[in-house]
């Protein structure tokens, strides 16, 4: 089960931070991506407080709009704009099928090419094409080796805790502090951060 809220990130001086979370554990420490955030080093200072849940994360986003907008003006808010510029989840997998089909996802051509990609588009193989993949029906009728006892016995059981509790380093959501985009930890590094065309 996942957790879809709108939070409020507050420091002791009274300035506060508003912005969205989805999350499968509720304790997952999470204070916020923004730019003020991030920029916090003693991090224990800060408390949040959850403001309100939603179904999804597309009532996520909209609400998330709502009340930053209430507040924006407030001088003690320090949002920097009236919503997150990231994509939903929902959103993100159909953009990327979207540019996979049409072959412009920078995966398969451009700067960035990646070995068997084009191919495997082609062949309507490749994951984000859903059903087509072999590995999505594995999945579902339960033979993928990912969901044998063998494969559960390998994996390690901190892993699988972090996975859980959402703090495995591949959930981590960080901030290039070059263009301000978000997103998960491991894709952040290679792509943003020292590798961010904005440095």
């Amino acid at each position: 089960m996942r957790y879809h809220y709108i939070y409020k990130t507050v420091h002791p001086n009274g300035r506060y931070y508003i912005g969205r979370h989805s999350t499968a554990n509720l304790d997952d420490n999470y204070l916020g991506s923004g730019v003020w955030v991030s920029g916090i080093k003693n991090k224990s200072i800060l408390k949040k407080e959850i403001l309100v849940y939603a179904d999804n994360t597309s009532d996520l986003k909209k609400l998330e709009e709502k009340i930053i907008k209430e507040n924006y003006n407030h001088p003690l808010c320090m949002n920097r704009g009236l919503g997150s510029q990231g994509w939903t989840s929902e959103e993100s997998s159909f953009e990327n099928r979207r540019r996979v089909l049409e072959g412009t996802h920078n995966f398969i051509g451009g700067d960035i090419p990646r070995k068997n990609q084009k191919k495997r588009v082609e062949q309507g193989t490749h994951q984000w094409l859903g059903d087509k993949n072999p590995s999505v029906q594995l999945i579902k009728n339960g033979t993928h080796f990912w969901l044998s006892e063998e494969h559960k016995q390998k994996t390690g059981k901190r892993t699988i805790i972090a996975i859980d509790r959402g703090e495995h380093p591949y959930g981590s959501i960080v901030c290039c502090p070059y263009c301000n985009k978000t997103g998960q930890k491991a894709a952040m590094f290679r792509w943003h951060m020292e590798n961010c065309k904005n440095k």
